[in-house]
C-alpha cells in the first residue's frame, strides 16, 4: 500500500492590479542572418527588408552565420605573407541592406562566424563554390 505524504495547506495570494510594483522595460526585436532567399535577387528579398523596415525595431540584430560561408565569411582563406583573401563582395549588400531597412535606428552588428581555418582540424573544412550551397552540419564528434 502506498502512502501519499501529507499535503501543505494552499497558499492564499491576494493580487492588487492597481498597485505597481515594477515596470518591465522590453525591447521589440529580431535578427536577419546571411540566407540565400535575402539576397538581393530573390522573389522575397524586397518584402523581408521591408517587413524589417516596417518593424521598427531597436537593436535588431545583423547576425551572418557560417551555414552558408560563402556569404557570411569574408576571409576564407588564412592570410599568406603576401595576401589575404579578404572579399566582402557577397556580405557586404546584405549589411547595406539591414541597415538601409533599420532607418538610424540602434542595431547589433553580430559577426559571430569564425574563419575554419583559425581552428586546429585533422583535415581542412570544405567550403562550397556556390554561395547558396549551405555548408554540411558538424558536430563535436567529428
Amino acid at each position: 500500500m502506498t502512502v501519499e505524504p501529507p499535503q501543505p495547506p494552499p497558499t492564499e495570494v491576494l493580487l492588487d492590479w492597481n498597485a505597481r510594483t515594477g515596470v518591465s522595460r522590453t525591447t521589440l526585436t529580431t535578427h536577419v542572418w546571411t540566407a540565400p532567399p535575402l539576397r538581393r535577387d530573390s522573389p522575397i528579398h524586397d518584402k523581408t527588408f521591408g517587413a524589417l523596415r516596417d518593424l521598427n525595431a531597436d537593436l535588431a540584430r545583423f547576425l551572418p552565420w557560417y551555414s552558408h560561408p560563402r556569404l557570411a565569411v569574408p576571409a576564407l582563406t588564412p592570410p599568406t605573407t603576401s595576401e589575404t583573401s579578404w572579399d566582402f563582395a557577397l556580405l557586404d549588400p546584405f549589411v547595406e541592406d539591414f541597415m538601409n531597412a533599420a532607418q538610424g535606428r540602434p542595431v547589433v552588428a553580430d559577426f559571430a562566424a569564425i574563419p575554419s581555418w583559425m581552428f586546429v582540424t585533422p583535415e581542412p573544412v570544405p567550403v562550397a563554390e556556390d554561395p547558396d550551397e549551405a555548408s554540411p552540419a558538424r558536430t563535436r564528434a567529428e
